[in-house]
């Protein structure tokens, strides 16, 4: 009998700030403006020194930011300084810091929101945080510089600003006080469970519980090989234990499954001081080992290897953002495409929704059900509801049990870009859907990527959208892949979301999404050509990606250039489909060797039913030529597929090949040799 209720074990408490060795003992104030001339250094909106709120001294900054032109002008509220040598701010070196702190007043009856930028020495890189300012009070501020961290160099940090976003009026923001703070005790053990990576249970085939610990022993004065992990796993009449010595930063242990009685199954791991047998730190998980006949009838899961697993396959996601027309269904359906989320589904009537899920299955394609309307916080269906049922959360239990069982549902889409403050909610959100439904995996995408180590514990795949075209390098991708592989400690699957928009079309003063952009809008806001589209589709796919959904449809073909987008983007749909069972094969062999080391060439060797593949991606903007060393003999000519040529030259274990700018090629190495 199927399992009806997941327990998805206890929550890791958040970690302290991570912060640089030795951390600072002390805040340091980083602009104070106390001098005549603390403005000077300031661009952007005038800048004028305040003695209407202080916080200490006998000034403050007051910053007028006009009132919005709604985009019209490509408006930016920003008022900034640099670090210039020191003379516009006190450190550069904020790594041993654990928070920026300061203070703001807002003059009038208007909150304003605010944007935090900090920008490092890497050009088009920076990290932001908005903030709300309340008027009639002091409002004190902390920003996590871990946060921070997982965007810039917080070693060089060059610049420090304020965004005014959209202020209704003409408004003064009064700042004070900004100081570096220091950052909290890390603890001495952080633990990871690595399996179970699938809430918490144990599937049939799988041999092992793994169990690993981060160390930080920089603060406790312990040397990590005085460290021991001891594990124990306790099921009904049968114990495993294991335990390993630390031999660095980190320690690991396995315990064989097989001896362990199928149902509740209790994972304790202790962190002792090997010599004195004190006990450092501890944790436990509450898993289920699940018998074959449970595993069966689960629809879709997330198996060892971090793959989805569909109606008992391996399954790539290569699909859209889109929404609930019939017509648009159809046209996406007509092409390479194995996966749609729609959005608005809840706006439609249950009859609807059954009629587009079973011309879903119909056509071959899974469908992620968005729930993104129904989150905790939404107010979407405050006072309408959803077929009669009022309140959130009994509409997502509604919601889910009406179409759990349809065959063309692939997952639940909970989270659509929500921040950090909300993750606590969306916890237990998670838990309400995996309850209900425990037969579908739940999905979240992230664009905030400083965030996207909050929010594990509320998902089974995680998912970003950063959208870098073309303000942003383009191997931002990369950055997101690394970033929520780190976030997810590698053990969930991660589902790229590639641009396929112009961010002219959100500009809130031409609500047109359909319009011709001016050239002035191209600047900034246009949309990815063919060649990034597919360079950002293949960094994704060599950085780990277990799947791609294309962002939108419904801003896709209202574009100018629709006929030739849409085809381009089914000519990469349609090679990633080709190379799905590669991209699927647990065979992975990583990176290949290239030379030279400055081509920005990113790379994966992957080998299926004895043959072995290479995926290349040109990350630079300019054409090279480029030697890959795959360490097996090579046969004299070598395929590159989809372009019905051979490599350049092939010598050995090496093969050249030239790259255009952003080019991706694939090769058919031949079969794969130990």
């Amino acid at each position: 009998m199927l399992i009806l209720a997941i327990l998805l074990g206890m929550l890791t408490a958040p970690q302290a700030q991570q912060v640089r060795l030795p951390r600072a003992k002390s805040p340091v104030t980083l602009l104070g403006f106390e001098s005549s001339d603390a403005t000077n250094g300031w661009t952007g909106m005038k800048c004028v020194l305040s003695k209407t709120h202080i916080s200490e001294g006998a000034s403050a900054l007051g910053i007028l930011y006009p009132k919005w032109d709604g985009g019209k002008d490509n408006q930016w509220l920003m008022a900034s300084v640099a670090w210039a040598d020191g003379k516009g701010y006190a450190v550069k070196d904020w790594s041993h810091y654990g928070k920026l702190g300061f203070d703001a007043w807002v003059d009038g009856g208007e909150a304003l929101e605010i944007s935090v930028e900090l920008r490092g020495a890497k050009e088009g890189v920076s990290f932001t945080k908005e903030l709300t300012v309340k008027p009639g009070a002091k409002n004190s501020f902390e920003i996590s510089l871990e946060d921070a961290a997982a965007l810039i160099d917080l070693t060089g940090v060059q610049s420090f600003g304020i965004y005014g976003i959209r202020p209704k009026g003409d408004i003064t923001l009064t700042l004070d006080n900004v100081t570096l703070l220091p950052g909290d005790k890390l603890p001495l053990a952080v633990f990871d469970l690595v399996y179970p990576n699938y809430r918490e249970m144990i599937f049939p085939g799988v041999s092992n519980i793994q169990v690993k610990a981060e160390l930080q022993t920089g603060d406790y004065d312990i040397d990590p090989s005085d460290i021991t992990l001891s594990v124990t796993a306790t099921g009904k009449r049968a114990v495993a234990a294991n335990q390993a010595q630390a031999t660095g930063n980190s320690v690991s242990v396995s315990l064989p499954t097989a001896k362990l009685p199928f149902g509740k199954v209790s994972v304790t791991a202790i962190v002792t001081h090997h010599k004195t047998g004190r006990t450092l730190a501890t944790n436990t998980w509450t898993l289920r080992k699940i018998t074959p006949a449970e595993a069966a009838a689960f629809k879709t899961y997330i198996d060892e290897n971090n793959r989805l697993i569909a109606d008992g396959k391996p399954y790539f996601p290569i699909g859209w953002f889109g929404n609930t027309s019939l017509d648009q269904f159809e046209e996406i359906a007509g092409g390479p495409f194995n996966t749609i989320l729609p959005y608005g589904v809840n706006g439609k009537t249950k009859a609807y929704v059954t009629r587009y899920l079973d011309r879903a299955q119909a056509a071959g394609m899974k469908l992620i059900y968005c729930m993104n309307d129904i989150y905790p916080t939404a107010t979407f269906y405050e006072k309408t509801g959803w077929e009669g049922i009022m309140g959130n959360s009994n509409i997502a239990d509604a919601v889910v049990n009406a179409y759990k069982n349809h065959p063309a549902v692939l997952a639940w889409y909970l989270n659509d870009e929500r921040p950090k403050e909300l993750m606590p909610k969306f916890v237990n959100y998670y838990k309400q859907a995996g309850t209900n439904d425990p037969g579908h995996p739940c999905f979240i995408v992230i664009y905030n990527l400083s965030e996207l180590k909050y929010f594990p514990s509320t998902t089974d795949i995680m998912g970003v959208d950063r959208y870098p075209i073309p303000s942003e390098p383009i191997t931002t991708v990369t950055k997101e892949m690394k970033l929520a592989k780190e976030a997810v400690k590698g053990h969930k699957p991660i589902i790229a979301v590639v641009q396929a928009f112009g961010w002219y079309q959100y500009n809130q003063a031409f609500p047109d999404r359909g319009r011709t952009p001016s050239e002035e809008e191209l600047k900034s806001g246009r949309a990815p050509t063919y060649e990034e589209t597919k360079n950002m589709a293949y960094q994704a796919i060599v950085h780990g990606a277990n799947g791609l959904l294309f962002y939108c449809y419904y801003d896709l073909r209202v574009q100018p250039q629709y006929k030739e987008y849409w085809a381009s983007i089914k000519t990469i749909a349609s090679e990633v489909k080709t190379l799905s069972p590669i991209i699927l094969s647990t065979h992975n062999r990583g990176a290949a060797a290239c030379s030279p080391a400055e081509a920005g060439i990113d790379t994966l060797l992957k080998e299926l039913d004895g043959e072995l593949y290479l995926i290349a991606v040109n990350t630079s903007d300019k054409p090279c030529q480029a030697t890959f060393d795959v360490k097996q003999a090579l046969q004299p000519k070598i395929s590159v597929m989809f372009e019905g040529r051979f490599a350049m030259e092939v010598q050995d274990t090496k093969l050249t090949d030239s790259f255009k700018p952003l080019e991706v090629h694939v090769y058919d190495l031949g079969p794969a040799k130990n």
